[in-house]
């Protein structure tokens, strides 16, 4: 009977031989690039909903909890801007390593 060929990522792995860390490596950095990007997204939100929540009465604001993400939030942003070379770095390892296998292009995979 003949073989069923792998597929997906799976197939990627078997093509890229020994440089398989490059590429679990790009898949890392990518996802913690995207989970940094949301961080201040998310520090916005509980800002927003801490000030609607007590909109009515100033004085009951918990600015401590308010300063704390408001911190989070521009250290997020601040970490985003500065690491922007994951999103440029994560794309490049796994390009290279196209190079770095004898044999492995489009067509291949």
């Amino acid at each position: 009977m003949k073989e069923e060929k792998r597929k997906g990522f799976s197939r990627l792995l078997e093509l890229a031989g020994e440089k398989k860390t490059l590429i679990v490596l790009s898949a890392i950095i990518s996802s913690l690039s995207v989970l940094a990007m949301l961080i201040p997204y998310i520090s916005i939100y509980f800002v927003l909903v801490e000030l609607l929540e007590h909109a009515t009465n100033i004085n009951s604001i918990n600015s401590a909890y308010v300063i704390r993400w408001a911190i989070m939030g521009v250290a997020a942003w601040e970490l985003v801007l500065s690491s922007c070379m994951w999103v440029v770095c994560a794309p490049t390892s796994l390009h290279s390593v196209f190079y770095m296998v004898p044999g492995l292009n489009c067509q291949t995979i």
